[in-house]
């Protein structure tokens, strides 16, 4: 809550904030809640992108052409680098920026010992060797395609920084109620859209804090009637989900500066890839029994099960 409690909000802002931080301490857990309950997000991904690449004629490399498995094993050490970056980031060892300063330590290092293992072998294709010349490309190449994220999270940061330091945000409770004159789906389209721009570039626990405060009050609003932990959750899912949703895709424009991609037609084609996640919140409003809300029996329990595997939520594996 420091991320945002320290800045200098208007009266309205803050209060919101405030409220969040002392009456709602059963919420605390809800980033890791819903981190966790996507058993499945690598296997929705992996079908995905099977379909998209059936789509487009795309083919594997022939099996006759794949390297031998005995020569991959003898090079297997040039993966520590993302091996160390994988286990810093998940293992929450370091921040995200020092994890990755030490795997780019950790890959010249690799790279080094590559030099010298070539060298022992008296191998004659050199082309992998790491050189100075290579480094300077890799330093260019890095200033380069950090370009796009850089100019997108300060325009994100503009807008998103302007609209809660203002108090502009606190006006959009009165604003949407009004405008959706007492209908559930029109108040959850125009909160949808207040999220995704208000989730623009901003991380995971600071996007809760300020989803929580500005948005999520519209939905538990009397006249619409969203409960609690469904409102909470709604609004948290879209303000993740701005991550990859053009404009200002974050996730996608760092994604295409890895692939030397298009940002746009990359953040366009990760919307169409996640378009399911787009309905799971409606769902959680909507039907709060998916939450466990108001379910007291073990029929509802089973019924909540068997439904979830036939509507496009976290536990289907064809989202």
């Amino acid at each position: 809550m420091s991320i945002v409690k320290d800045q200098n909000l208007a009266p309205a802002g803050r209060r919101k904030i405030n409220w969040v931080r002392d009456f709602m301490p059963a919420l605390g857990g809800i980033e890791a809640r819903f981190e966790q309950e996507q058993p499945f997000a690598g296997l929705r991904v992996a079908v995905s992108v099977h379909l998209e690449a059936k789509k487009l004629g795309l083919k594997g490399v022939p099996r006759d052409q794949l390297p031998k498995v005995s020569h991959l094993i003898k090079r297997i050490y040039l993966l520590l680098p993302l091996v160390v970056l994988v286990v810093l980031v998940s293992t929450n060892t370091f921040t995200m920026a020092k994890s990755a300063a030490l795997a780019i330590v950790m890959a010249v290092a690799v790279s080094l010992i590559n030099n010298f293992v070539g060298w022992m072998n008296k191998v004659e294709d050199r082309s992998d060797f790491l050189t100075p010349g290579k480094v300077i490309d890799a330093l260019e190449g890095g200033a380069k395609g950090s370009i796009t994220v850089a100019v997108a999270c300060g325009v994100a940061g503009i807008i998103s920084g302007c609209i809660t330091v203002t108090g502009l945000a606190s006006k959009l409770l009165s604003a949407i109620v009004s405008v959706a004159g007492g209908q559930v789906f029109v108040a959850l389209v125009l909160t949808m859209l207040c999220c995704i721009v208000l989730g623009m570039g901003v991380p995971t626990t600071a996007n809760y804090c300020i989803m929580a405060a500005t948005c999520a009050p519209i939905l538990m609003d009397p006249s619409i009637g969203v409960s609690m932990l469904a409102a909470h959750f709604f609004v948290f899912y879209f303000g993740i989900v701005a991550d990859i949703t053009p404009p200002v895709a974050l996730a996608a424009y760092a994604g295409s500066a890895i692939a030397k991609s298009n940002p746009m037609k990359t953040g366009v084609n990760a919307t169409k890839l996640a378009i399911a996640a787009f309905i799971v919140p409606y769902i959680f409003a909507l039907s709060p029994q998916m939450l466990f809300v108001d379910v007291d029996s073990v029929f509802q329990v089973v019924q909540i099960c068997i439904t979830s595997r036939t509507l496009p939520g976290p536990s289907t594996t064809w989202m």
